[in-house]
């Protein structure tokens, strides 16, 4: 079995998405990998601005620092540290930002955040509209677009799911797995997994059926290990 390393520098990055892999200096710090999320006994203790998730029965309301209810009837809450709130509302979850103001409606299935970033992957189910799409915090589509051949939405009824994997507060490259719906019977034959960045760019096409990815503390490099029918599959950090 054949091992091969496909190593991204989270520093480097050029109009080449090649470049990405080249470049293996880095003075960037060492990142956590997604681990920013908190709990709301916390955000009740830390918040910025005084403000208050206050329980009613399985529901919360958000209070602001004068006891002004902003929103009522909240579920299914994830605050993140930098003062972010990922919420349910009748039926369908919505972002509220650190001044309490709406980022995203309540508009979406689910939810995923990218930390310290404008960027979400976020879940539409909405009557025969199912699929997963990357959005900014305006609502803007950056993945996947239309192609000759399918709408954006089309597209977005064929992801599986996006789900982040590493932002870098220092450059604002953010990386994102995609995982396109297949109906075959055997999961280790199906290509249908890849990588994204915040702009939507493939970083390693979708032609995997499994990709794990760790971070090195020690170069500050974040690692892609792919897998094609059973093997482990490699590539090396001048491309694919």
């Amino acid at each position: 079995m054949s091992l091969v390393l496909l190593l991204i520098s989270l520093a480097a990055y050029a109009d080449d998405p090649v470049a990405a892999y080249k470049n293996s200096d880095s003075s960037e710090s060492c990142l956590p990998n997604w681990s920013n999320r908190s709990n709301i006994a916390e955000y009740n203790q830390n918040n910025a601005r005084g403000f208050e998730l206050v329980r009613h029965g399985a529901a919360y309301d958000l209070v602001d620092d004068e006891g002004a209810v902003l929103y009522t009837r909240l579920y299914e809450i994830q605050p993140y540290d930098d003062d972010r709130i990922v919420a349910r509302r009748q039926g369908k979850h919505g972002v509220i930002g650190p001044d309490g103001q709406l980022i995203l409606d309540f508009d979406y299935h689910d939810i995923l955040l990218s930390p310290d970033t404008s960027i979400y992957s976020v879940e539409i189910l909405d009557g025969n509209i199912e699929g997963s799409v990357l959005i900014d915090d305006s609502g803007n589509w950056i993945y996947p677009s239309a192609t000759k051949n399918k709408t954006a939405i089309e597209a977005a009824t064929e992801i599986k799911v996006i789900y982040p994997i590493h932002a870098n507060v220092d450059t604002g490259i953010s990386y994102f797995k995609v995982k396109i719906e297949s109906h075959e019977q055997y999961t280790d034959t199906i290509k249908n997994t890849g990588i994204i960045d915040h702009t939507g760019r493939t970083i390693v096409p979708i032609e995997y059926y499994r990709i794990d990815s760790e971070i090195s503390c020690s170069n500050n490099k974040l690692t892609f290990m792919g897998w094609k029918s059973g093997y482990l599959t490699i590539m090396n950090e001048l491309g694919l």
